[in-house]
C-alpha cells in the first residue's frame, strides 16, 4: 500500500471541464482500486492517492499527461499500512468546504495556499475533511 501527495495548478484553459474530469478520473480510480481525496478551487488541486505502489504510478502518469493540470509538484510518497479513504475514489471537497476556518487552522495566513504549507499540514486537512464529512459536521465549522 502506498501513498501520494501532489499540488498542481489547474490548468484554465479547461476549468470549466471540472465535471468531466473528475467523473472520469473517478471511473479510472475505481478500476484500479485507487482511492484518496482531492480538495481544489479555481486555482491549485491537492491530490491524496492511495493504492498499490504500481496502480498509483500508472495514475500519477496519468495525471502529469494531463490536460487538467500543470505545474504538477510531488509533494509526498510513501509507503503506508492502511487506506484512509477506503470508501471513496476519489473525496472531492471543492471551494464549497473552503472556509476561513480551514485557511487559519491549516494555512500560514488567512488564505489557503498548499504549495507554502508542509506536506504533514495538508494530509491533517484532508483527514480533517474527511472526518468531519463521515460525521456531517463540515457545515457547522464553516
Amino acid at each position: 500500500m502506498h501513498h501520494l501527495v501532489y499540488i498542481s495548478d489547474r490548468n484554465q484553459g479547461h476549468a470549466g471541464d471540472m465535471e468531466q474530469f473528475l467523473y472520469d478520473a473517478d471511473f479510472f480510480h475505481d478500476s484500479l482500486h485507487i482511492t484518496g481525496a482531492l480538495w481544489f478551487d479555481e486555482i491549485e488541486c491537492v491530490h491524496l492517492l492511495e493504492g498499490e505502489t504500481k496502480d498509483i504510478d500508472v495514475v500519477f502518469n496519468r495525471i502529469t499527461n494531463s490536460m487538467f493540470h500543470c505545474n504538477i509538484e510531488l509533494a509526498h510518497s510513501e509507503k503506508c499500512t492502511k487506506r484512509f479513504f477506503h470508501e471513496w475514489t476519489m473525496a472531492c471537497f471543492g471551494e464549497n468546504t473552503y472556509c476561513g476556518y480551514i485557511a487559519q487552522q491549516f494555512g500560514e495566513s488567512n488564505i489557503f495556499e498548499p504549495r507554502k504549507i508542509p506536506v504533514k499540514r495538508l494530509l491533517d486537512l484532508l483527514y480533517f475533511l474527511e472526518e468531519n464529512r463521515q460525521n456531517n459536521a463540515l457545515k457547522a465549522i464553516c
